[in-house]
């Protein structure tokens, strides 16, 4: 049942299922989204190293990076739930969190105007100031 909700919610949605497992189950999906942003924030510049042979193809992801972003902040209001997540869990959420804030603070990125990077952003500031209330 677990992996058909993950393959068929975007990943800004699954922070409300997957907390349901336990805050490390959702650790490892911050964990997962964080590389995703590094790999999609490289890959112009491995294209640009090497170039892709007349016979080769490249694949391109869709564009999911504020998916990615807010996915990892909606996760960060769990662990800051009080009583619920801990120092190990909120010192091992820095890392997904940083990722997530180096993606946010392109400008470039964020005049395109998509909303989800906008949310992430926002949640992203206001943590420890009343982000958690979304959860209740």
């Amino acid at each position: 049942m677990l992996r058909a909700q993950v393959s068929c919610l975007h990943p800004e949605e699954l922070p409300d299922t997957l907390i349901q497992y336990g805050p490390w189950y959702l650790f490892a999906w911050m964990m997962h989204w964080a590389m995703r942003l590094v790999l999609h924030r490289t890959m112009p510049q491995i294209y640009l190293q090497y170039p892709p042979g007349s016979e080769e193809s490249i694949i391109t992801a869709p564009d999911t990076v504020g998916s990615y972003c807010l996915g990892i902040a909606r996760s960060v209001e769990y662990f800051l739930r009080p009583g619920h997540g801990g120092l190990m869990l909120e010192l091992a959420m820095r890392i997904p969190v940083s990722f997530a804030q180096k993606v946010l603070s392109d400008p470039g990125l964020m005049q395109n105007g998509d909303p989800k990077l906008h949310e992430a952003r926002a949640i992203l500031e206001n943590v420890g100031m009343g982000a958690t209330a979304r959860i209740g």
